[in-house]
């Protein structure tokens, strides 16, 4: 069964099967991929996909575009309805990221280790922005990105300011010894967003 690796924060890293998935026709195609991948639990009509990535398009022509960039993406996946686990649930009328795919992702285990309160992995897991610098020719998505990027980027911040609120408590429980807070041990830098400042994030 093939699996597939995906880290979408610092630089977008794709594996199929420890290979490198480096042929994406277009940034649309790429494109496509994090927005069903990042909602897999879901899935979309095709007419909503058209739009989002091919907004200013006649209806015709996004859904010929949809048509062509799907084709692609199962073609980079090594994909088809065929398959024992197919990535990608394609019908007539909707798309979807298979959830059951043998798939990981970075962001589902970032999230995890923030549901559980890890903050130390959690803060380890966040490798930089969501995506930087990725772009599609499609206002909206670029919209749903920029939304996507805040909100992860304060998980990464409230993960970091919690380390500190552990540290500071441990040091007023044990003032017999001396707790050096500047630098912490192993403490990660908090993480920065070119869009955003930590002092307006808080």
């Amino acid at each position: 069964m093939a699996r597939l690796s995906l880290a979408f924060l610092g630089v977008f890293q794709a594996e199929l099967n420890g290979e490198p998935l480096l042929h994406f026709r277009s940034a649309n195609v790429q494109g496509l991929l994090v927005y069903l991948v990042m909602q897999a639990e879901r899935p979309f009509p095709r007419d909503t996909l058209a739009t989002l990535f091919w907004p200013t398009d006649t209806d015709a022509t996004a859904k010929k575009n949809l048509r062509q960039s799907l084709y692609q993406l199962r073609k980079v996946l090594n994909d088809s309805d065929d398959s024992p686990q197919p990535f990608l649930l394609v019908t007539r009328q909707t798309v979807q990221f298979n959830p059951a795919a043998d798939c990981s992702l970075d962001l589902d285990q970032f999230l995890a280790a923030c549901g559980r309160e890890d903050w130390q992995t959690a803060v380890s897991l966040y490798a930089g922005t969501l995506l930087p610098g990725f772009f599609c020719d499609s206002e909206p998505f670029e919209e749903w990105l920029r939304l996507e990027r805040e909100h992860f980027y304060h998980l990464a911040l409230d993960s970091t300011l919690s380390i500190w609120e552990h540290w500071k408590c441990r040091r007023l429980a044990g003032r017999s010894r001396t707790l050096y807070l500047h630098p912490l041990p192993n403490m990660p830098n908090v993480p920065q967003n070119p869009e955003l400042s930590p002092y307006q994030a808080v």
